[in-house]
C-alpha cells in the first residue's frame, strides 16, 4: 500500500470472533513480487484465473520504465502471474510465469526474467539480451 509516498505493509488476520489489522513499514520481501518494465511499451499483467485480458477484467498496466510492487488480488486462486505486451517488430506476447523459482523466458527480442534480489522476488521485462544470463548466474 502506498500512502503519502511511503510503502506500508498491511497484515490482516481474521478468525471467527475477531479481525486484526497490523500496519507497519514496508520491508524487502513483504510483497510477493516487484515488477520492473524495462520495455519501451506498457505491460499488462495480473493473476491467473482472476485477470481476464479479453474483457479487461482486473488487468493492471505497468508503463514503460516503471516498477511496482504486486500482491495477489485473490490469494485463493493460483499464484501465477499472467502478462501481455507488444514490442515493436514482433508478435504480441501473452503468457504466464510461476514466481516460485528463478527463470527466464525468451520471446526474441524480448525477455521475461524472474529472480531473487536478496529477499525480494523480482520480475523484469527487458530487451537486453545480456541480462537473463547475468541475473540468473549472479543472484
Amino acid at each position: 500500500m502506498l500512502i503519502d509516498g511511503r510503502y506500508l505493509f498491511v497484515e490482516v488476520d481474521v478468525s471467527l470472533i475477531e479481525a486484526k489489522i497490523k500496519v507497519s513499514d514496508y520491508f524487502n520481501g513483504a510483497a510477493p513480487v516487484k515488477i520492473v518494465n524495462d520495455f519501451p511499451v506498457p505491460v499488462d499483467y495480473g493473476q491467473k484465473d482472476v485477470t481476464q485480458f479479453e474483457s479487461e477484467k482486473r488487468v493492471f498496466t505497468l508503463l514503460p520504465h516503471e516498477e511496482v510492487y504486486f500482491c495477489w488480488p485473490d490469494p485463493t486462486k493460483p499464484r501465477k502471474l499472467v502478462y501481455r505486451y507488444k514490442v515493436p517488430k514482433m508478435a504480441p506476447v501473452e503468457d504466464e510465469i510461476d514466481l516460485e523459482y528463478d527463470q527466464a523466458k525468451m520471446f526474441d527480442p524480448s525477455y521475461v526474467i524472474t529472480f531473487l534480489d536478496k529477499k525480494q522476488r523480482m520480475l523484469l521485462f527487458t530487451c537486453d539480451k545480456e541480462l537473463p544470463s547475468y541475473l540468473l548466474n549472479v543472484s
